[in-house]
């Protein structure tokens, strides 16, 4: 019952967002102000607007006696190159310069140049690289789960360790995934990845042929997996009253939507 409570508390924040004028509007459609549980992202056109808005949560804050989460606050400017810290030469630094930050009700609000919001790593230059290779180390660590299982073992049904390795492997390395733009070449690195590790769980050389492991395996090829990825969150969209209406206004407006890459 508590995420539910949270949503009846903080829709009142929610409304006085929506009727600033100061969120992030698309295709006469307010967009700019997402809630998920208890996380509230806000999207806006200047810094300015950010900082409206950011005293309009901290007042609300204020009156019913809510804390911020500091560690979980911040903002970003969408389509900045990061500067590389001057100390560290971090090219998406953890510590932005002090003079981009400000307070709200006693918390520091950082510029930042990542954020992970709901298991994505968002970057302020849209650079999805950042996200993969956080994708494959985690994924990574399904073959050693893999190994303690003993999915070598030639008595356990092909199609058996094909779920297995599914279940374990592919959904860690691509979670969020969907939501990427991927190119071309990045499709088939994270294939040739996967197919690499797909060959050692199963103790085969990396130089087997990937078709027949596949098919002996049935798993999908990594290409028609993210398809269908893709596919199934775009008709959660169309399900949705507000993102459907979005989708289809985008596409009025000639602007380029998850119905082309999909389809």
């Amino acid at each position: 019952m508590s995420p539910v409570l949270f949503i009846f508390y903080i829709n009142k924040m929610i409304k006085d967002l929506k009727n600033s004028g100061d969120i992030l509007e698309v295709a006469s459609i307010k967009i700019g102000v997402l809630g998920y549980a208890d996380d509230t992202e806000c999207q806006c056109l200047t810094a300015e607007a950010v900082k409206r808005c950011i005293k309009l949560v901290e007042n609300f804050c204020k009156r019913e006696d809510i804390l911020l989460n500091g560690k979980k606050t911040a903002w970003m400017k969408l389509g900045e190159k990061p500067r590389a810290h001057p100390i560290n030469k971090v090219k998406y630094p953890l510590i932005p310069l002090a003079d981009e930050n400000f307070c709200a009700g006693g918390v520091l609000i950082e510029k930042v140049y990542q954020f992970k919001y709901l298991g994505y790593i968002i970057t302020s230059d849209d650079d999805n690289r950042l996200h993969i290779e956080k994708r494959k180390s985690i994924a990574n660590m399904a073959k050693d789960e893999l190994d303690k299982i003993k999915i070598k073992n030639s008595s356990l049904d092909p199609e058996v360790k094909g779920l297995l390795i599914q279940t374990l492997f592919r959904s860690r390395l691509c979670f969020g995934l969907e939501n990427a733009n991927l190119s071309k070449k990045q499709m088939e690195k994270l294939s040739t990845f996967e197919t690499n590790l797909i060959k050692q769980c199963l103790g085969l050389s990396t130089r087997s042929y990937t078709t027949p492991v596949l098919q002996a395996t049935n798993i999908k090829s990594l290409g028609d997996a993210m398809r269908l990825r893709k596919f199934s969150m775009l008709m959660q969209l169309l399900n949705n009253e507000v993102t459907c209406s979005l989708i289809l206004k985008l596409n009025e407006h000639n602007y380029s939507t998850v119905i082309t890459e999909c389809g």
